[in-house]
């Protein structure tokens, strides 16, 4: 369950050179967008320009409350979102109710939410090479991207975008017997690994 750990208060000299880029690519790299809620996250432009991507990539989001919040003072896509209440909580958070609740959140449809990011990054690379031929699926993936995408479209939520949508239909018409693109798959997920790690020990103390 590869998660992207937001809303922690963070000083200037942690901060990458490249913060916008890194944002962006650990969210489009991750599974589920943890959310951390408090007065002073729900103000800090730079949790909300990664959660405003999260959502416009239909990425699975999940709140955690640390502070009480007023429902009103969260962005409107939060407030009608189901929350884990870890206020007051201490590890290990598995034995509480809220830590149990994040648990089955981030456990629940892991294989959907894992193929969905995986098509994403690589629509996103087939995007960002000129949509070249050699970054397409093979013929033989596409199609089984083809079935996983028709069950998909008709979710009500968390569908995949549009691009991904392009991206496999090319890939069945167009793509090769056998694929040998590039992946930077691997290489993106590598910091998200690091924070599920950390999420998990978190969770189980």
């Amino acid at each position: 369950m590869p998660v992207l750990l937001f809303g922690i208060t963070i000083t200037t000299a942690h901060l990458p050179s490249n913060l916008e880029a890194a944002i962006s690519r650990a969210t489009e790299a991750c599974d589920n967008y943890v959310v951390l809620l408090s007065p002073q996250a729900i103000h800090n432009a730079v949790c909300l320009q990664g959660l405003l991507l999260a959502l416009s990539l239909n990425k699975r989001v999940v709140p955690i409350l640390l502070a009480t919040v007023k429902a009103g003072q969260l962005p409107e896509p939060l407030q009608a979102m189901d929350w884990s209440d870890l206020r007051g909580a201490t590890a290990p958070l598995s034995q509480s109710a809220g830590g149990d609740h994040l648990l089955r959140a981030l456990s629940s449809e892991a294989k959907y939410h894992r193929t969905h990011t995986q098509l994403l990054l690589a629509a996103l690379t087939w995007e960002r090479q000129q949509r070249h031929p050699d970054y397409l699926l093979s013929k033989h993936e596409g199609r089984i991207a083809y079935g996983w995408l028709a069950a998909a479209c008709q979710r009500l939520r968390y569908r995949p975008i549009h691009l991904v949508e392009l991206f496999v239909v090319e890939s069945v018409k167009h793509g090769a017997e056998s694929s040998h693109r590039p992946s930077d798959l691997t290489t993106a997920r590598r910091p998200i690994a690091q924070m599920t790690t950390w999420l998990k020990q978190w969770i189980t103390g």
